[in-house]
């Protein structure tokens, strides 16, 4: 899907789309990453057959794939697939093959014909990967895939059921509501969005194109770039090699123009036809998904209680966003208390009508007594999301002394999930933060 190749400079950026299409934009390859429960909302693909790849947008029980690859011509060729999550923690459902009217001439529905050419199934790896096994007509495979970094800034996704106007990661599927059919999928990293458009050729068979788009200098809501079309071999014969054949070919530029973070235009030239067209964002299951960036290695909290300690006791969470004075405890934890928390929970408690917080979240509670003197930390992380009382870690400690020994020390300790089983996801800390 996307090929990373070395450090960045203005020329490749300019000249070269990076990306499920052929990977060719040399972007540096930050090492965060997200576990495998959470939000799945981004690119998936296999890092040895860079050129196809899987762009996934969760909503509630339901994820929508647009899956890029290339038929038995070589040419680029999309399906989509519309999967329910399972029991047992995977999702699964039919895929479909589109036809539809020429990009340039699509003035009302796209699509004049879709049909169901197989099944897929993707299961959660304990690592954050997932095995994407399909099946379609007599070919039968199954890939492991992995989240595909490419930006300085890679987002947390949430569930949401607030508006998302005031957005400023505008990661999701987008499409023009008068013509459905045919649609964007955008992936939003720092300053630049992977960008991979499914419409279709003059024949009426599918296509996609893609563009890694940079934001303008000075108008941050504005993204532009060249557009670029790929061949490679056919999703049956891929095995283990970059999937492309050949090199991109650029055949126009694209310019997004976000309006706010729920509405946008988009301005293309395509093989020398130019247009212009709105765009909203994908709605098909509730609650939609909200993607805010926060730089991933700094929320870390440990869950190992030595190193934890030894975080509290350098006062690491003191950066967060927090309460701003100390004040009496509403639950069982000693006279006077004062709450942070990390960027991950912060982001998402923002978003508002947040149900379940993303893996990650996590609260440092200060601990006083009676004469606001500190002496002591209660903590929780999020370590998983099956919307149980074990999905988090709980530690707390009523000694400020290194290496003193926690009274509670693990997941889902039954005394700290029963009484912040109050709160939303077990956070009982409000936002806006008491003042």
């Amino acid at each position: 899907m996307i090929r990373s190749l070395g450090s960045p400079s203005k020329q490749v950026i300019s000249a070269l789309a990076f990306s499920i299409s052929a990977a060719l934009i040399a972007l540096p390859q930050p090492a965060n990453t997200q576990s495998t429960t959470a939000n799945l909302t981004t690119i998936w693909w296999t890092p040895t057959e860079s050129g196809w790849g899987l762009n996934l947008s969760e909503q509630g029980m339901t994820l929508f794939a647009a899956w890029y690859t290339y038929s038995d011509d070589g040419k680029a060729l999309w399906l989509t697939g519309q999967f329910g999550k399972q029991a047992n923690g995977s999702w699964t459902g039919p895929v479909f093959r589109t036809a539809g009217t020429a990009f340039d001439k699509i003035t009302g529905p796209a699509a004049t014909g879709t049909t169901q050419i197989g099944t897929a199934t993707l299961t959660p790896n304990a690592d954050g990967t997932m095995q994407f096994a399909y099946t379609l007509g007599t070919t039968t495979q199954t890939k492991k895939v992995e989240r595909f970094v490419f930006g300085s800034a890679v987002p947390t996704c949430t569930s949401t059921t607030a508006s998302r106007a005031s957005a400023t990661n505008y990661q999701d599927i987008w499409f023009n509501e008068p013509e459905p059919g045919w649609g964007m999928s955008l992936t939003h990293q720092g300053n630049t969005i992977f960008a991979a458009w499914y419409t279709y050729r003059a024949d009426g068979t599918p296509q996609w194109l893609s563009a890694a788009v940079t934001q303008n200098a000075t108008t941050s809501t504005k993204f532009s770039g060249a557009l670029f079309r790929t061949a490679g071999t056919s999703l049956a014969q891929i095995n283990g090699a970059a999937a492309t054949t050949g090199a991109a070919a650029n055949v126009g530029n694209v310019e997004f123009t976000f309006s706010d973070g729920q509405t946008a235009s988009m301005a293309y030239t395509l093989d020398g036809i130019t247009q212009t067209k709105p765009l909203k964002r994908f709605v098909f299951a509730s609650p939609q998904t909200i993607c805010a960036s926060v730089p991933l290695p700094s929320a870390a909290v440990p869950t190992d209680a030595s190193t934890l300690n030894m975080y509290l006791q350098a006062g690491n969470y003191k950066s967060w966003a927090g309460e701003a004075a100390i004040h009496p405890a509403g639950g069982p934890h000693p006279t006077n208390v004062r709450s942070f928390a990390n960027p991950i929970l912060e982001a998402a408690m923002r978003q508002g009508g947040v149900t379940r917080f993303p893996i990650g979240s996590a609260t440092v509670k200060e601990l006083y007594s009676g004469a606001n003197v500190l002496n002591g930390w209660a903590v929780s992380v999020k370590t998983a999301n099956d919307g149980k009382p074990g999905d988090w870690y709980w530690y707390e400690v009523l000694n400020v002394a290194p290496n003193a020994s926690p009274v509670a020390n693990g997941n889902g300790i039954s005394g700290c999930a029963g009484c912040h089983s109050a709160g939303t996801d077990y956070v009982r800390t409000r936002f806006p933060f008491q003042k």
